[in-house]
This record gives structure tokens, sequence and C-alpha cells, in this order.
């Protein structure tokens, strides 16, 4: 075990020193083939729809079977093998799950956008869904479901981003992109690498779907996820060495008519974030009553 440490942290020297968060999303060293493959293909399990061979799709389905584990009670089930991209099924509580739809329903929400090189905010065709951000450690939920996100993969807290709440509408969308950086098209690569690094990305879903609307699809992978209310989708955006890795791309499918969904991205970053929490807000200090000795006059309000 120690060896297989050792092994690891020499393949991403710049990550936080968590052999938890190796293990979880680069088990498999860097540039290793896939199994039962030529290395370029995909091996991939979809929660819903999948256009690969029911042969293909029972033998991948062995492959990943092994890399299931349990956390905190909650199953951990791997959809994808190379690199990793797991589903964790009822993450958020329920009780969690409605605080966050309750703090959203009186957030004004943003709509989304880039920023170019200089800083200034660019509204694209890519991106057409809205968001609004909650403080670092806004309360006690937030708080628990940033300890949760860390803990998974071995880290503090400190190390996740304020959550953000996403809401699609009618038609809106999020196209392919990556969140460690800028996708590439052309070439393939992600470039400009964010900072703080986001190591990784936990989606999770705060609301059920229909069939088929409002996936979460990584086209590099054939991987397809459908919404349901408090599962999270958990994948890497960076390799074994902390480069951005470029097959954890994705996009947001749109919605139909008269449906909405919303979602909380919570990234697990390289950094302490601690200077970003919220400080709490001092207690008043309750005026003690001072009692009247005697047959004193009755305060006002007082039932007899």
């Amino acid at each position: 075990m120690a060896r297989r440490s050792r092994r690891l942290e020499e393949q991403a020297p710049g990550l936080p020193e968590s052999f938890r968060l190796r293990s979880v999303l680069f088990g498999r060293q860097a540039g290793a083939r896939s199994p039962g493959g030529k290395g370029k293909e995909n091996h991939a399990i979809v929660d819903g729809r999948r256009l690969r061979p029911r042969r293909k799709r029972r033998r991948l389905q062995e492959e990943t079977r092994e890399l299931n584990f349990t956390f905190q009670g909650r199953p951990v089930r791997c959809l994808c093998r190379e690199p990793r991209v797991y589903a964790v099924d009822g993450f958020l509580t329920d009780a969690e799950v409605d605080h966050l739809l309750g703090e959203a329903r009186g957030a004004a929400f943003e709509g989304s956008y880039t920023e170019d090189d200089g800083g200034n905010r660019v509204v694209s065709e890519q991106r057409t869904s809205t968001f609004f951000w909650l403080g670092k450690g806004a309360d006690v939920r937030c708080r628990a479901i940033e300890a949760r996100a860390a803990e998974l993969l071995g880290l503090h807290a400190e190390c996740v981003e304020p959550l953000q709440i996403v809401s699609y509408t009618e038609g809106q969308h999020f196209d392919v992109h990556h969140d460690a950086g800028t996708w590439n098209e052309e070439t393939g690569a992600v470039e400009g690498a964010c900072s703080p690094l986001r190591i990784a990305t936990l989606f999770v879903y705060l609301n059920d779907l229909p069939e088929g609307e409002g996936r979460t699809e990584f086209p590099a992978l054939g991987l397809s996820v459908q919404p349901r209310r408090g599962m999270a989708v958990l994948w890497p955006n960076v390799d074994a060495r902390g480069v951005p890795e470029p097959r954890t791309i994705h996009k947001a499918c749109p919605v139909a008519a008269g449906q909405r969904k919303f979602g909380c991205n919570v990234w697990i970053t390289d950094s302490n974030l601690s200077g970003l929490a919220l400080l709490p807000k001092p207690k008043k200090k309750k005026k003690k009553k001072k009692k009247k000795k005697g047959g004193g006059k009755r305060s006002k309000g007082a039932s007899g």
C-alpha cells in the first residue's frame, strides 16, 4: 500500500497530498491502456441510454463494477473507468435539496458568461443558463455539503469553492466546455487553466426531469447522465499529473417547455479558500430584565 501511495504521489506532484484523491480519481496509471481495447477506445457506462452494442456494454459494466464503493452509506457507482466518472446516489439529503431550492426561490439569478483576456464579461450563445453563488460556508447545511464533497476525495472543506446554483429553463443549455480552462475545439486541448485549479467537479441534481431531458453529456466518453434529485456526478478536471484532462469536456442539454432544471456545482480545488468564508454574524446579547422588589407596576403585555 505504501509503495502504491508513493507512485501516485510522483504522478501528481502539484496536487494536494491525499491518497484518497489519487486512488478515487487516478487509480489507473496515466497513459495506461483501457482494458480489452487499444487505448483509444472510451470505456464508459451510461446511467441511461447507450449507443454501444449490448455485448460490449455488458463487458464494460463488469470492468467498472469493481470500482464501485460506498461513501458515508451512499452508493458510489463508477460510470467510466478511464478517466474516472462516478455517480453518487443520494449525495444530498431531501432536507439539503429543499434548503438549496429554497435559496434559489428568492435569488437573483445572473446570466452565464465567460471572461476575455482583459477580465471583461462576455455573454456567449454557448452558455444560456443562469446561476447565482452562495457564500462560502454560508450556513450549516452549506458547510456540511462542502465538507462532504471534500471528504469524498480526502480533502478539507477549505478546498471547496462557494456553492453555485444553476438553472435551466426551456431551451437553455451549456454547450461543450471544460471546468478547468478553455476548451479549444480545433486542437482538442484545454488552454488557460483557471486559478485556483479545479481538480474535480461534483455536480448535484436538485430535481428530477423527464427521461432524456436536461442530461449531462460527456461527448468524448460517450457518456450521458439523466438528472435525478439528490444524485451527484463526480469527475476529474485534471489528470494524475495535475494537467487539465481534455476528455472530461461536457455539456448540459436543454429542457423542454414547462420544465426547469436546477443543479449545484461543487468545485474542489488545489487551494485553501477559507478566506472567502462569510464571517458569522455576532449574536445579540439579550438584556436581562431586573426584577422589581415588592408590588411594583406590571410591565406592558404581561399576563395576569
